[in-house]
């Protein structure tokens, strides 16, 4: 029998449009300035500034985890409301910096949460699946090379193994956009960029839109077709990865991060 396919049709639309977007959380302290801009569907774009400089709110806001206190957020043509967060969320992948996975369920029952979107009634919520989302959830497994730990805990894999599967289960919920926050902060150089090459090959196979943050000069330079940089909640770049020189590090880092903007970084720039 013939797998559902995990990727999702290209579309002429743009994957993400910011009108004026910022927030403010209670108390007036503003983690993102208004800001505009439009990410075309099929770009692979890195969000990159020091920390606290926003990417993480911009990452949430774009799904409704944070909501934006001014401005509209549209993603795939819809507009992001109460009434549309769960169709959005259906069509947005998110990856986390620390897996978010349940460890004490197996690696395809964690991968089949994607498809809870898709789901609704008492079934979802007793991890009841039907035979078209484990095919889908198999294949996701099969792509990030994890079909042998389908039936382990997942609190038994490695750091790498679980960013494996939390990219498995944004897979799984067929995205047409992956948002994914500092996914390689918490791994070694070589696992780092297996995840990465995982989700360049989603962004080339699939036309995903992929928007991860990243901290190391290197891999942005490697992976990504477009830079956006912010500063204290401010956009203060955005480009193609060749224009981000040691002067525009500086901007974003601090003085010393030209000079060190190797570091961590090993082998990609290979």
């Amino acid at each position: 029998m013939d797998r559902p396919a995990i990727g999702m049709p290209a579309t002429a639309t743009p994957s993400v449009v910011l009108r004026g977007v910022g927030t403010r959380y209670p108390g007036g302290v503003t983690a993102l300035e208004p800001l505009s801009l439009t990410i075309p569907a099929g770009q692979f774009v890195a969000l990159v500034g020091a920390s606290g400089a926003g990417k993480s709110t911009l990452l949430r806001t774009l799904n409704g985890l944070v909501p934006a206190t001014s401005g509209e957020v549209v993603i795939d043509g819809i507009t992001l409301s109460r009434s549309t967060l769960r169709a959005i969320r259906a069509r947005t992948g998110m990856i986390f910096q620390q897996f978010n996975l349940v460890g004490r369920l197996n690696v395809m029952t964690n991968v089949l949460t994607g498809r809870l979107s898709h789901r609704r009634g008492l079934a979802s919520l007793f991890h009841r699946f039907p035979r078209e989302d484990f095919d889908i959830a198999h294949e996701a497994l099969d792509r990030v090379g994890l079909t042998d730990k389908a039936w382990e805990r997942a609190d038994r894999l490695s750091g790498g193994q679980q960013q494996r599967v939390g990219i498995a289960r944004a897979l799984a919920q067929q995205p047409r956009l992956i948002l994914a926050d500092e996914p390689v902060a918490s791994l070694d150089p070589g696992t780092s960029i297996e995840i990465l090459d995982l989700l360049a090959a989603i962004n080339r196979r699939d036309g995903v839109t992929i928007v991860v943050s990243l901290h190391q000069p290197g891999y942005v330079r490697r992976y990504a077709d477009r830079v956006i940089g912010l500063k204290r909640g401010a956009l203060a770049f955005d480009g193609p990865p060749e224009a981000m020189d040691d002067a525009m590090l500086a901007t974003l880092y601090g003085a010393d991060a030209a000079a060190t903007s190797g570091r961590g970084d090993v082998g990609a720039d290979a």
